[in-house]
């Protein structure tokens, strides 16, 4: 942990903030507060970039919750390569912010699947999901069905 607090506040420290903006863990917002209570001198450099590192490492904390969280229910499905997925969907040309989105989606295809057999369709309110709040292509759409039709055979 502590080999983790000097590494970020190393690389926070030794670069601006657009390393942290380039990486996506802040928005804009944080990094302006943040160098503009350093400008007016409400706060030091040293307690700007403890800021960020307490930011960075609530984010990072965040993602490995969400990340054990995903990973147990594809688990559970028998899936236990998740990356392999991701990678899949990369390859797809799924926009990178879509994709954890999609893999709660498919979730969802996969238990519907499993549920009603071979009797399954999309049920209009995953369409939507998909199509309308991700924003995914009818491609992207066919390829969480496809996968998800393998993984319900699975168990």
């Amino acid at each position: 942990m502590k080999a983790f607090f000097l590494f970020f506040s190393l690389l926070i420290g030794s670069q601006d903030s657009t390393i942290i903006r380039k990486y996506g863990v802040f928005d804009h917002a944080t990094i302006k507060r943040i160098e503009n209570s350093v400008r007016n001198g409400e706060m030091t450099r040293r307690e700007a970039d403890s800021r960020y590192v307490y930011y960075l490492q609530n984010n990072l904390n965040r993602l490995k919750k969400k990340e054990s969280v995903i990973k147990s229910n594809f688990q559970a499905v028998g899936v236990y390569d998740l990356d392999k997925i991701r990678n899949e969907m990369l390859i797809m040309d799924f926009p990178i912010g879509k994709i954890e989105p999609a893999l709660g989606g498919m979730l969802r295809v996969v238990h519907a699947m499993k549920k009603g057999k071979n009797r399954y369709k999309l049920s209009p309110r995953l369409k939507s999901y998909f199509k309308e709040r991700l924003e995914l292509e009818s491609f992207h759409i066919d390829y969480i069905i496809k996968k998800s039709e393998k993984i319900a055979q699975i168990n």
